[in-house]
């Protein structure tokens, strides 16, 4: 995009000015389902990082990365969806409500679930095997 604005007209910087919040969100949503769509979730790399290899094609590792990848594209449109509301229906991309506090929201509710979401799994999977060990 800014290497679109440098050599865009008036018009269109303004435009860029205007929704490119939107746009990158939605850049990003689609980019969410379409690496589930693909079966490798985008949260995959960063897992790997802080998960043993030893479990990385293990059911449970893999559905947990599905399910933060899922409520991330959620977020993601959550915010979209209140930079749009408060461009195009309150025509005011200032909004404090639409413009920041939401969207901040969404994105604080995703990291979160994140940090959250993966302890409940791997205490659901030792306490279903009966063992000290997790995803």
């Amino acid at each position: 995009m800014t290497a679109a604005g440098l050599v865009a007209s008036v018009g269109t910087r303004r435009w860029l000015e205007t929704y490119a919040g939107e746009v990158s969100n939605i850049a990003l949503v689609l980019i969410a389902i379409g690496s589930m769509a693909v079966r490798m979730p985008f949260t995959l790399q960063y897992a790997r990082e802080r998960v043993d290899c030893a479990y990385w094609h293990s059911p449970d590792f893999l559905r947990t990365n599905y399910v933060i990848t899922g409520v991330w594209g959620l977020a993601l449109l959550v915010a979209a969806v209140a930079g749009g509301y408060g461009d195009l229906v309150l025509r005011d991309p200032d909004n404090l409500w639409t413009g920041l506090i939401i969207q901040i929201a969404a994105i604080i509710a995703a990291v979160r679930f994140t940090a959250w979401y993966p302890g409940i799994v791997r205490t659901r999977v030792q306490r279903e095997r009966g063992t000290g060990q997790g995803v």
